[in-house]
């Protein structure tokens, strides 16, 4: 549960490791960077969000709550067949 509100992916096994916005002007750039467990989830914005700001540090999010839904029946089928872990890599479409 995200929050303790809804149903979402968790961070619950495993360390992570994060780049720090170290003069927290919001803007990427490779810096300091820092291992452990953080609550890094991925989970909704809202209805339809086009900016998520700080409010969700870390996190993969969802801009539109359709997509979300769409995501989560994905996981939880994964879930049913392989378990209740999963293993989640972030990419940018350039990068394929």
């Amino acid at each position: 549960m995200h929050r303790g509100k809804y149903q979402a992916v968790c961070q619950r096994l495993g360390d992570v490791t994060v780049w720090r916005d170290g003069d927290r002007d919001m803007t990427f750039a490779e810096g300091k960077t820092d291992t452990g467990m953080f609550g890094i989830n991925i989970h909704k914005a809202g209805t339809v969000s086009s900016f998520v700001e700080n409010w969700s540090e870390g996190c993969q999010v969802f801009k539109r709550v359709k997509d979300f839904n769409e995501f989560m029946v994905i996981v939880n089928k994964a879930k049913d067949i392989h378990g209740n872990h999963f293993t989640y890599t972030l990419i940018e479409s350039n990068d394929i």
